[in-house]
């Protein structure tokens, strides 16, 4: 799918065209970022049964530090993806601004509102979306000991 993202467009690169892609990759990388998340959480779920019923604390530990790894390989799949891709999208934005003659002290603000600038505030959404599979880990611990605090 990432090829298809940056190849390009048979009638040139349009301002359109280039919006169209800015919104499939983050679309993409949300759906590769559910994906992953949900994948993380499953993994400590069912590798929680362990230790639970072996009563062995410190196999908790090693389930929590297995999510984290993963979770930490998987955030940085999704950035070594969504990154080179939106830096590839913002070098075609150039062929669009050349060709819309945007001045070059209006170039920043006019990738700033296609989606297309680098700076990280501009990119929280697709951030969090990158640290969701990484986040998971304390999640799923958090969620798994929520059980601690249902009255008996």
């Amino acid at each position: 799918m990432v090829p298809l993202l940056v190849r390009e467009p048979t009638s040139g690169w349009t301002e359109r065209e280039l919006i169209l892609r800015i919104q499939e990759t983050q679309i993409l990388g949300l759906l590769a970022s559910i994906f992953l998340a949900i994948g993380a959480l499953r993994m400590h779920a069912w590798m929680s049964w362990a230790p639970e019923l072996l009563n062995q604390q410190e196999l908790g530990t090693v389930v929590g530090g297995m999510a984290f790894y993963w979770g930490s390989v998987f955030t940085l799949m999704l950035a070594a993806i969504y990154l080179p891709v939106l830096m590839m999208l913002q070098k075609r934005s150039e062929v669009v601004m050349d060709a819309q003659q945007v001045p070059l002290i209006d170039r920043a603000q006019w990738l700033r509102c296609r989606g297309l600038s680098l700076r990280i505030f501009n990119q929280v959404p697709q951030a969090i979306g990158i640290l969701a599979p990484l986040i998971t880990a304390p999640a799923s611990r958090l969620l798994a000991n929520l059980g601690q605090f249902a009255p008996t």
